[in-house]
């Protein structure tokens, strides 16, 4: 049987990760307000489970991170959200057509990236999100996916390395079709 957590416990466990936390909602969500909700939304749900998982045995800035990006990640499709919206007209006409220009070139190449990610190996892909996204060292990922680093570090090169040459056939195609 698992000891119930003390509130000072928790505190002591879980509240220095807030920063990063709110980091990896709001890199998802793209909305403070919406990141600080989803933070919020874990830590009730964490100290909801005080007495079902025994945090003192797992890595719980790995743990919480996969927890508050699956979060984000159900509250973006409950929400329809999409990735795929440009800027707004009112938004386009502050700025000038080379801003714009720039700003959709961004979008389109990280919409591009989102979509290269998906298309990874599914273990490819947790590792370089887990990398990337949430900022876990090796060494968490590894404990949080059950895997050694050597096995985390080859899955993390071969993603980058399956990325950069999709990007590069991308780019040097748009050049040529220019």
């Amino acid at each position: 049987m698992i000891d119930k957590m003390s509130v000072a416990e928790f505190q002591e466990m879980f509240m220095p990760l807030r920063s990063h936390l709110y980091a990896v909602a709001y890199g998802i969500l793209g909305s403070s307000d919406d990141a600080l909700d989803a933070v919020q939304d874990l830590y009730v749900k964490l100290w909801q489970m005080r007495d079902k998982v025994d945090f003192h045995a797992v890595n719980v800035k790995a743990y919480s991170a996969v927890m508050i990006r699956n979060a984000c990640y159900d509250r973006f499709r409950r929400s329809r959200l999409s990735y795929d919206s440009v800027p707004s007209e009112a938004h386009n006409q502050l700025m000038s057509d080379e801003d714009v220009g720039r700003a959709t070139e961004a979008k389109d190449m990280a919409l591009i990236v989102k979509r290269l990610l998906t298309a990874l190996p599914d273990r490819q892909r947790e590792v370089m999100e887990l990398r990337a996204i949430d900022g876990l060292e090796l060494k968490e990922i590894a404990e949080c996916l059950g895997m050694t680093e050597v096995n985390v570090r080859v899955l993390l090169s071969r993603a980058r390395r399956s990325l950069r040459d999709q990007i590069e056939n991308i780019i040097s195609y748009e050049r040529k079709s220019k």
